[in-house]
């Protein structure tokens, strides 16, 4: 009788091991997941010509952050966000960017913006565009020049990326990037060289693509991610019940979980932290969380 006592609990705790995995799959990844979830990634591109500077903003919220962006950006509450509630929006945000050259404080017009529909940023994978230069030329002499850019949005949920580029066939020679530790803010030094016109660079477009994952393939990978798993889970958890259920109404429990009794607490607790593990490992790789 002490085989299939054994087995019965065995198979009791080892439906805890799904359940576990179920937990991950459901439940916030923690940190390594929270960039893309938690967090409003802000990344600025600046684009140098001899003549101006252009500064292009793509602000992205998290599904967990859009609902406080929708509630400033939606100032009427129709679920339904506006040309003029979108610029209105920015043009406050471009309040707390400052941007310097040659020690040269440089004012920032909004020029050109593009906003997703509202239910777009409430999924969480929207980005709203804002492109801004400087009314006022920026240094064209020939030699060394330096530009201080900061974005000072104070957000504790920020998530920051800047970088400096040279617009095509500019006689600009593009310096050193000096970003803070957490990408808030940046010094650039360039030199206006007219030899240097055609000469070719990298563009905002290039870093767009090697920048990472958008939102929509973030939020794609992790529906496909779902659409794999759970089924297999349903699966396990389904041949654990058959299980349990053929111990209790007594009919000869598999030899495979006749276990020694001196394993009855170690298999459980093993088979849940494989399954934790196994599940967390195969969500983040499958987001591209890192």
């Amino acid at each position: 009788m002490t085989e299939p006592t054994t087995g019965r609990r065995v198979l009791r705790a080892l439906l805890l091991a799904p359940a576990v995995m179920l937990g991950t799959l459901i439940l916030p990844a923690g940190p390594a997941a929270a960039h893309s979830l938690d967090a409003y990634l802000q990344a600025a591109y600046l684009t140098l010509t001899p003549s101006a500077i252009t500064v292009e903003l793509d602000l992205s919220p998290g599904v967990l952050i859009a609902p406080g962006v929708l509630t400033a950006l939606d100032s009427d509450g129709n679920h339904q966000v506006t040309d003029a509630e979108a610029r209105s929006h920015l043009e406050q945000f471009l309040q707390n960017v400052e941007l310097r050259v040659d020690d040269q404080s440089q004012p920032l017009a909004l020029t050109k913006i593009d906003v997703p529909p509202y239910r777009t940023i409430q999924a969480g994978y929207g980005t709203l565009r804002a492109f801004a230069t400087t009314p006022t030329t920026a240094p064209a002499a020939t030699g060394v020049h330096r530009i201080f850019f900061r974005n000072g949005s104070a957000d504790g949920t920020a998530a920051y990326q800047v970088n400096a580029f040279v617009a095509k066939g500019t006689p600009i020679v593009l310096g050193t990037q000096d970003r803070s530790s957490t990408q808030q803010q940046t010094t650039v030094s360039y030199r206006v060289d007219a030899s240097a016109a055609g000469t070719r660079q990298s563009s905002v477009g290039q870093a767009r693509a090697t920048a990472g994952r958008s939102g929509l393939e973030l939020f794609t990978n992790q529906f496909l991610a779902l659409a794999v798993l759970v089924p297999i889970l349903v699966g396990v958890v389904g041949l654990l019940v058959l299980g349990l259920v053929l111990v209790q109404w007594r009919r000869p429990v598999p030899r495979i979980v006749r276990i020694p009794a001196t394993w009855n607490t170690f298999l459980p607790l093993l088979g849940a932290v494989v399954a934790t593990a196994l599940g967390a490992g195969l969500i983040l790789k499958a987001i591209g969380a890192t």
